[in-house]
């Protein structure tokens, strides 16, 4: 066959790459126009758009900061547990004050924005502290949570309103309660742990809600615990508002209403935390939704028609480049596990090889076999013939690996200098020593002389071990047997294949095979 004729004139390629070339503009030009004629009819729905978007947004957000608030004050409560076991200890309230401490308040340390942990008797005196070793005469029998906690036996985490700090007076916190039972049932004081209000400033700064934007979290008793951005009154009472009101009639949901508290009117999207008593709402004024509207519009339908173009060329040339890069790393990973006289696996390649090989039978329950093969007085040989020759014999004993290993997953590698070993999974021992006494004689009849080897030619001593791979044993073990069965093979007389001691799981090695 005539292989020239099959290649394209280069005029008859000039043609085509014009006529692609052509066809690309045209189909580029006719993407534009589309797109053109499809933004302008977008730009008259931008305006619900924008109301839709905004409703998402909004239900997203709420529904994020309730899972937030959530989760925090989830691990907040495994503190006041915590701190519940700790004193009930048996044995605690004899303990030094460094021990029931300790005991009571090891989880509570690193909490960032729990104002402290108290354990209060049941006359509600402060017992004990979380931040402090010394306490303070403090009592909190006329506290709510405190009543409730003690009237309740199966009130379980109690989510107080807000209120001011008794222990760091001028702090506003939301209280966390817990009862503390008696071995019988009875009551034996409350856990409390005030959650500092700061928690929830910071978690709602981070957001951009817009100019008139508000985020507020309500008690279901009707009392803001949190509104952001401040000002606002602590624990104020918004219970007879319309906006509230929908809090009271639903887990989650959205509507569009003005706000007691500074009278704008926002699209209001609240959600229910669950298990709490708690409700976070997330307020966008109309004002803010719409009036991005026009700009937004007009930025948005020019950086779609601009960035269709760059992301295209980018992605395009992104794609060839990492094409490229894994190219070289392929490359770069088989020259880094390739020995480079022998184009066996090097050492790394083989232990890396080795280890997959090994998890592998873990799994499957099949057995792995190795191979170490020593050329027979190679240093006599490089002395007497020299190293290039050496090489050569080298590049035999490779040359007898490969042709003597038919399988894919078998592996061959160079240990260094004249060390070599083979890998076989899914191979017994038996097996093993058949492709070991072939490696071998391949080697012998090739007929390489070599005056001071054991045959007068280039031999190998070969040691083969075996193993079901199980617990208790090692990569190292199977070669550490092997490695013991080619110096028996030296031992008696070189030109030999003697197979490993048998691996146990118990023992690590047993008597020989």
């Amino acid at each position: 066959m005539d292989i020239a004729s099959e290649v394209p004139h280069p005029r008859r390629r000039a043609a085509r790459s014009r006529a692609f070339k052509r066809s690309i503009r045209l189909l580029c030009t006719l993407l534009a126009l589309c797109t053109l004629a499809l933004g302008i009819g977008v730009l008259w729905q931008m305006r619900s758009d924008a109301w839709n978007q905004a409703v998402q947004s909004a239900n997203n957000l709420s529904v994020t900061l309730s899972d937030e608030i959530g989760r925090t004050i989830a691990v907040y409560d495994l503190s006041l547990q915590g701190a519940a076991e700790g004193v009930a200890l048996p044995g605690i309230q004899q303990a030094t004050s460094a021990v029931r401490r300790s005991a009571m308040f090891d989880r509570a340390a690193a909490a960032p924005y729990l104002n402290s942990i108290l354990v209060i008797d049941t006359k509600g005196d402060l017992v004990a502290e979380a931040r402090s070793p010394d306490t303070k005469k403090l009592n909190f029998a006329d506290r709510d949570y405190f009543r409730a906690q003690r009237d309740n036996p199966h009130l379980g985490l109690r989510v107080a309103r807000a209120i001011v700090s008794r222990l760091n007076p001028g702090e506003p916190i939301m209280e966390l309660s817990r009862r503390i039972p008696t071995t019988d049932g009875h009551f034996a004081g409350i856990i409390s742990g005030g959650l500092r209000l700061g928690y929830f400033h910071d978690l709602f700064n981070k957001l951009k809600l817009g100019i008139h934007g508000s985020i507020t979290l309500v008690h279901m008793d009707g009392r803001v615990v949190y509104r952001f951005p401040a000002p606002y009154t602590i624990d104020q009472d918004v219970s007879t508002s319309p906006v509230f009101g929908r809090y009271s009639k639903a887990q989650a949901g959205h509507f569009v209403d003005a706000g007691q508290l500074d009278h704008i009117t926002r699209l209001y999207a609240f959600q229910r935390i669950k298990g709490l008593p708690l409700t976070i709402s997330v307020g966008v004024s109309l004002d803010d939704i719409y009036a991005a509207w026009w700009p937004k519009a007009i930025a948005i339908s020019l950086m779609l028609l601009l960035l269709c173009g760059v992301i295209l060329l980018l992605e395009i040339w992104v794609e060839r480049e990492m094409r490229r890069r894994r190219e070289v790393e392929r490359e770069l990973e088989e020259l880094a596990q390739t020995d480079g006289l022998t184009g066996l696996l090097n050492r790394r390649g083989f232990e890396l090889a080795m280890r997959r090989e090994w998890l592998h039978a873990v799994r499957t329950k099949e057995p792995l076999s190795i191979l170490v093969l020593d050329a027979d007085n190679f240093k006599r040989y490089n002395d007497r013939y020299g190293h290039h020759a050496g090489d050569g014999a080298l590049l035999l004993v490779a040359n007898a690996i490969r042709k003597n290993l038919r399988r894919p997953r078998d592996a061959g590698g160079r240990f260094g200098g004249e060390e070599f070993v083979v890998l076989l999974p899914n191979t017994d021992e038996l097996a093993a020593l058949a492709i070991a006494e072939k490696i071998r004689q391949f080697i012998l009849d090739c007929r390489l002389e070599h005056v001071d080897g054991p045959a007068g030619y280039l031999t190998v001593s070969i040691g083969t071990a075996s193993v079901q791979p199980e617990a208790g044993l090692d990569t190292d073990t199977l070669f550490n047997a092997a490695d013991e069965a080619l110096y028996v093979a030296k031992e008696e007389g070189r030109n030999l294949v003697r197979p490993g001691k048998r691996l146990s799981r118990r023992s690590g090695i047993e008597s020989a095979a």
